[in-house]
């Protein structure tokens, strides 16, 4: 296990979030007592997470104890008490991870992390656990308003609430682009007419080639579950495995990984900011043949709503059941609903051209 030199970070891109900053210190401080200890942060890319590692790299460089950054070399040698500082505990093997949280819990070294969100990865379930127990399992949220308007005055930049919460809704609550976003506008000409001077134009421009940049570092497993999200396909693991042809353990890992990149809100919502890029990442053919095969598997359901019959015509699917469905519908509403009821008339006339119960 070599030392390597430790990486020194800025303590204050945390000074607003106050429980990132007392994870810090707490962390800190039993480094300090030489208190064998499991520390995980967890959150989406450019939550902000690395920063905090960073401060507490920077923080117990001077504690004469050797640092290690990324995965030690096990079995660490008898007499040897190291920290070990990894970002992405989410890409370690399990084995691996269980036996650096063995390791601590035995007193032989410290672990502090960092991790996207992985609900289904047992091995950080159990490291996320062991450090919970001592206070030391952070969630980085997402950033408010407040903090941007924060933020930007630490700049020199005058932003109103309003264009603090919308540029934060087009970087996606990520610190670490609302960060590159508040730089560039503060290096950029202003320009009130909308152009590149404008904080939402720049925030829209750096949010993207951020977003492209995230997508295509995935795999494609985790890209075709986003594009679904962005389609409003179901993203329950059967549905998933049965549109992407995959086990059910896979479209485990995939929703896992999806929903730790920070593009999927509450509820499974697609990042619209993010929509653009995804496009252009994954190609309209692409998404267009994901949405088609996931209403298929809905077609598949012992029942059928009208919302799915709409959305398999739009599709292109031809099934004698969409017609009766559409119909059904209409007829049901007509009175309450009379607009819904002709959209589903006119759906039922494009599936079933000519067909005379339609008209």
């Amino acid at each position: 296990m070599t030392p390597v030199a430790p990486t020194v970070g800025d303590h204050r891109q945390m000074e607003s979030v106050s429980p990132a900053a007392a994870w810090v210190d707490a962390v800190v401080g039993r480094l300090q007592n030489g208190t064998p200890t499991c520390a995980v942060v967890v959150g989406a890319p450019g939550s902000g997470r690395t920063a905090l590692l960073r401060a507490v790299v920077e923080r117990a460089a001077g504690l004469d104890i050797p640092i290690v950054i990324g995965p030690p070399t096990l079995p660490l040698a008898a007499d040897s008490l190291s920290i070990a500082v990894a970002d992405d505990l989410h890409r370690w093997p399990a084995q691996l991870l269980d036996a650096v949280v063995a390791e601590v819990a035995a007193g032989r070294m410290s672990l502090v992390g960092a991790t996207e969100a992985r609900s289904h990865d047992l091995a950080l379930r159990r490291a996320t656990e062991v450090a919970d127990r001592s206070a030391l399992a952070l969630t980085m949220p997402i950033m408010g308003t407040a903090e941007v308007l924060t933020r930007a005055g630490r700049l020199g930049l005058t932003l109103t609430p309003s264009t603090a919460s919308q540029l934060r809704r087009r970087c996606g609550g990520a610190r670490g682009i609302v960060d590159a976003a508040l730089r560039a506008l503060r290096d950029s000409e202003p320009n009130p007419a909308g152009g590149e001077g404008d904080p939402l134009t720049v925030a829209t421009r750096i949010a993207r080639d951020a977003h492209h940049r995230l997508l295509l570092r995935l795999d494609d497993a985790t890209v075709a579950v986003l594009v679904l999200a962005s389609v409003r396909a179901p993203l329950d693991p059967d549905s998933v495995a049965e549109t992407l042809g995959i086990d059910r353990a896979t479209a485990l890992v995939g929703l896992d990984r999806a929903r730790g990149t920070g593009l999927l809100g509450g509820s499974d919502v697609f990042a619209s900011a993010a929509r653009e890029p995804l496009r252009e990442v994954v190609g309209d053919a692409r998404i267009a043949d994901l949405r088609r095969r996931a209403i298929s598997a809905r077609l598949r359901a012992p029942e059928l709503s009208a919302d799915d019959a709409l959305g398999a015509v739009g599709a292109g699917i031809d099934d004698p059941r969409l017609v009766d469905v559409l119909l059904a519908e209409a007829e049901s509403i007509a009175v309450t609903a009379p607009t819904r009821a002709a959209t589903m008339l006119s759906a039922a006339d494009r599936a079933a051209p000519g067909r005379a119960d339609v008209r």
